[in-house]
C-alpha cells in the first residue's frame, strides 16, 4: 500500500510542469495611455492647463471634450 502511494505521488509530481508567462507584453510605464475626459463648459478656459497636467504623467494622449447641455423649455 505504501509503495502504491509513493508511486502515485511521484507520478503526480513528475507529471506537473511549470508554465511561464510570455514576456512580450510591455509594462504599463512604457505603454501609451489614452485619456478622454468630458469637462464642464465652465472649465473650458482651463483646457490647456488640464491637458498639460495629464501629459506630465508621461506616455499619455489626452482628449478633452466640453459638455454642452441643451435646456428644453416646455
Amino acid at each position: 500500500m505504501k509503495k502504491l502511494i509513493v508511486f502515485a505521488l511521484v507520478s503526480i509530481l513528475l507529471g506537473v510542469s511549470n508554465g511561464y508567462a510570455k514576456e512580450d507584453c510591455l509594462s504599463i510605464s512604457k505603454k501609451p495611455v489614452k485619456v478622454e475626459a468630458w469637462v464642464s463648459k465652465k472649465y473650458e478656459k482651463d483646457y490647456r492647463n488640464i491637458r498639460h497636467e495629464f501629459q506630465e504623467m508621461g506616455n499619455t494622449k489626452v482628449g478633452l471634450f466640453s459638455i454642452r447641455q441643451k435646456i428644453r423649455l416646455g
